[in-house]
């Protein structure tokens, strides 16, 4: 009788595998932003919805968020070793590593959030893919650019600057930040309000978003809008853990990711930036100023040497690192 159970069970469950009904499975997804970062919100928690619905609850999506699976610089090989399923990394926080996409972080490049995630998709295949074979690449974005921020100086000049420690967000702006006179102190994100509550930096260089979602805006009195570099930020999947996945699993993580899903979180961003001025502006506690022309201009021309510097430099590891640029450029330029 138990044997004739047991083949009812195992044929029972082998028809409902045929039809796509096996077992949930769960995948964890980690980034390291506070749950009412605008990532975790229009990102992380829509991503996760959409791949249930889309596998007809077959697969599920579990966040942890806050760094409680690895920090800022520990979420790649978190996700390359199977600590977690799913992650959001920001390469160039692992100085060297990817060498390639540091490209999209050289200054003068693009407008937006929107601008910089389009230019990425144009030339990924050919010239970034490299940095990202072990892993599963899901989307790319980047946030809004980046703006300068001081707790007790108000900033309208290269001049202004000098002497001053400010937060550096990668390689490329510790080049910037030192050419343009001040002492860049290289830190993520999630490290500035307490480093400005320290003293630890003077200002920090971030975008407008960050501002409000890491809650550093109470802790500055100036803000000086210079648009002055971009972020490469991305999702990628453990392989092993993508491959186990069942086909409906896998269409569903495909569908809800890509392309369209990297621009609607690179919209995501521009839209929190534009937030995030107003919720400033409305303070009235925060001096908001834009960087005088003129400035501008000193600043382009200070920093006009390290696009060729940044390849001749990854040229030197073997990388087309020349056609890189000139592909990034073009691509920036077409999707202006």
């Amino acid at each position: 009788m138990k044997k004739i159970l047991f083949l009812v069970i195992a044929t029972i469950s082998v028809g409902l595998a045929a039809f796509g009904w096996a077992q949930a499975v769960e995948l964890k997804l980690a980034h390291f932003m506070p749950p009412v970062h605008v990532q975790h919100l229009k990102n992380f928690t829509p991503f996760a919805e959409n791949v249930a619905k889309l596998s007809n609850g077959q697969v599920t999506v579990k966040i942890y968020p806050g760094g409680t699976l690895g920090d800022a610089k520990q979420l790649y090989d978190a996700t390359l070793n199977g600590v977690t399923d799913i992650a959001f990394f920001i390469p160039s926080y692992l100085t060297g590593r990817f060498p390639r996409c540091s490209v999209f972080e050289l200054p003068a490049l693009f407008d937006n959030a929107v601008h910089l995630a389009k230019a990425s998709y144009e030339v990924y295949d050919k010239y970034i893919a490299d940095d990202f074979k072990d892993v599963k690449v899901l989307c790319m974005y980047g946030p809004g650019q980046g703006q300068l921020g001081f707790v007790n100086k108000d900033v309208r000049s290269v001049s202004d600057m000098k002497g001053l420690k400010v937060r550096s967000p990668n390689a490329e702006m510790n080049i910037a930040l030192k050419a343009l006179g001040t002492t860049p102190v290289g830190m993520p994100v999630s490290e500035l309000a307490v480093s400005l509550q320290k003293g630890v930096v003077d200002g920090v260089l971030t975008p407008y978003s960050a501002y409000v979602d890491f809650k550093i805006y109470d802790l500055l009195k100036y803000v000086s809008e210079v648009n002055l570099y971009g972020t490469y930020m991305i999702m990628i999947m453990n392989k092993k853990s993508f491959d186990s996945l069942p086909e409906s699993g896998k269409k569903a993580i495909e569908e809800a990711s890509g392309k369209q899903w990297g621009l609607h979180v690179a919209k995501a961003y521009d839209q929190a930036d534009v937030e995030a001025l107003a919720q400033m502006k409305a303070t009235g506690k925060i001096q908001l100023s834009r960087m005088p022309d003129p400035e501008r201009a000193r600043i382009a021309d200070l920093l006009k040497g390290m696009h060729t510097d940044w390849a001749e430099t990854v040229s030197k590891k073997g990388i087309q690192g020349q056609a890189i640029l000139d592909s990034v450029k073009a691509a920036a330029k077409a999707t202006r």
